[in-house]
């Protein structure tokens, strides 16, 4: 088997893209569900607690993890085969 771009097999270049897509969609998920908490908390802090002085912020940690676990699980684990092109 001859070596294709980069010094890969045609199998490993298919599979870069699906890779690279589930990295980055973990990534996003957990890294947008960190920044919006913070601007969930942020926004109760000062804007929500001034006018309601009781009011207490809930994470719905549950529903919150059904939506990161379907999230990451949803994303397609393969590439369509498509044929390379030839050089």
């Amino acid at each position: 088997m001859g070596r294709g771009t980069m010094g890969l097999t045609r199998g490993q270049l298919r599979r870069m893209p699906a890779t690279e897509a589930v990295l980055l969609t973990v990534v996003a998920t957990l890294l947008g569900t960190v920044i919006g908490i913070g601007f969930a908390w942020a926004g109760c802090e000062t804007i929500v607690k001034r006018a309601l002085r009781d009011a207490t912020m809930h994470i719905p940690w549950s529903s919150l993890g059904a939506v990161v676990l379907l999230r990451i699980c949803g994303t397609p684990r393969r590439c369509p085969q498509e044929p390379l092109p030839h050089s």
